[in-house]
């Protein structure tokens, strides 16, 4: 119980932001890429690995959060979507963290606040390394103690 209390804390403490945002909340609007596009398409821009040069790639101006949502409509077709927060119509609290969808692989949506931050392809590898690293030593010490 402890050791995965401890693992949502470091995923909480690495992330952009730990705050719940208030959509409209910021007067500065930021630059969000704006596209959609399925893994199982030859022309697969929106995807990852990312191509923001893609011509059919655009930018929105955002006064929200930019979106990075990931969604498997049927086994093995993913269905990408980068966008701004205002563009979408859905029920929830928006935190600055990726969250799963509640049927496992099914889906995953990030936001964030910078621009063109929702290029991301997933977690950057500083915040694995830190998760990695206070995770052993969270194991190490527990054993000791």
């Amino acid at each position: 119980m402890s050791i995965s209390v401890f693992l949502m804390v470091c995923f909480v403490l690495t992330s952009d932001g730990i705050e719940t945002i208030d959509v409209g909340r910021y007067a500065d609007p930021v630059k969000c890429y704006d596209c959609l596009s399925y893994s199982h398409s030859s022309n697969n821009y929106c995807g990852d690995p990312f191509n923001g040069s893609h011509p059919s790639v655009n930018h929105t101006l955002c006064r929200g959060q930019c979106v990075k949502w990931v969604r498997s409509p049927v086994p093995g077709v993913y269905r990408y979507q980068r966008t701004c927060s205002d563009n979408l119509r859905i029920l929830m609290t928006i935190h600055l963290v990726c969250m799963e969808e509640s049927r496992p692989g099914t889906g995953r949506i990030c936001f964030c606040e910078k621009n063109d931050c929702n290029a991301a392809n997933s977690i950057r590898k500083g915040n694995v390394l830190f998760i990695s690293t206070f995770t052993l030593l969270w194991i190490i010490v527990s054993y000791v103690l």
